[in-house]
């Protein structure tokens, strides 16, 4: 990498700055990534909330905990980690997910 070299007692070349103001760019760039991604994970987030809110019965939407619950058995990130993170074949991860969707509605509260 770009290090400071040493020219004289107390005397540095600009390669030292220049090689700082570089990792300093990186960094920046590298933060305004990660915010952009937040920032589509969280848009992400809202669409799926907005999908499956459009889509229970009132009285589920009405139970805070259960709609959050579904939300996110049902979410991509759900998926992502058990095919991505845990590595687990389609079937498997659908049967995880059926399972426990099937345990959450058999929670729901009655109408």
């Amino acid at each position: 990498g770009l290090g400071v070299v040493t020219i004289g007692i107390g005397q540095q070349s600009t390669h030292g700055a220049v090689g700082e103001s570089i990792r300093l760019e990186a960094v920046g760039e590298q933060r305004l990534q990660l915010a952009a991604e937040r920032e589509q994970d969280a848009r992400l987030l809202r669409l799926e909330e907005e999908t499956l809110g459009a889509h229970l019965p009132e009285h589920v939407r009405a139970d805070v905990a259960a709609s959050r619950g579904l939300g996110v058995i049902l979410s991509f990130n759900t998926w992502r980690l058990l095919r991505h993170d845990q590595g687990l074949p389609v079937a498997d991860a659908k049967a995880v997910v059926l399972r426990l969707l099937g345990d959450a509605i058999a929670r729901w509260p009655d109408p």
